[in-house]
């Protein structure tokens, strides 16, 4: 049965398009990348403590802890609906995407890569205004009001 096994995943690896999962890996990695990094940063200007920051970085991980068990059941059923719209969630969709690519169609890659990309454009602007924000109150005492109220003026 092992045997078995084996040679189906060697099977599945020769059927795999390198060329294809190189392009998708890298722009869901980037885009993955560059939305943590945004939203890093936002907590970052939010706080003054490295104890602050240690514990908000639980927080942040949740997402990718979701998304990592979320791609697994999506791997073994790729084209369910758990896979579809995870996969449309940003938090989400650079790790799950690596699951299911191969067995979706090319429109679903594309529309979620969008949505990557709209939510990176998206969190590094509303990072930036909690950066300039945070400078601006310099010596004040940070509360998540005072940043709500610079976010909307």
């Amino acid at each position: 049965q092992d045997v078995d096994m084996s040679a189906k995943i060697m099977q599945e690896m020769m059927n795999i398009e390198w060329g294809e999962f190189a392009i998708v890996f890298f722009l869901f990695f980037m885009g993955g990348y560059f939305l943590y990094a945004s939203i890093f940063a936002a907590i970052g200007a939010m706080l003054n403590d490295d104890s602050e920051l240690q514990s908000m970085m639980f927080i942040v991980m949740i997402p990718i802890f979701t998304a990592y068990m979320i791609g697994l059941t999506a791997a073994q059923d790729p084209n369910s609906s758990l896979a579809f719209w995870s996969s449309m969630v940003p938090f989400f969709s650079p790790i799950i995407m690596m699951s299911i690519w191969p067995y979706i169609p090319l429109w679903h890659i594309i529309v979620s890569l969008l949505i990557l990309l709209f939510s990176v454009i998206f969190m590094t602007h509303l990072s930036a205004k909690l950066y300039r924000a945070s400078i601006l109150m310099y010596g004040q005492k940070a509360t998540i009001g005072k940043f709500f109220k610079l976010l909307i003026n």
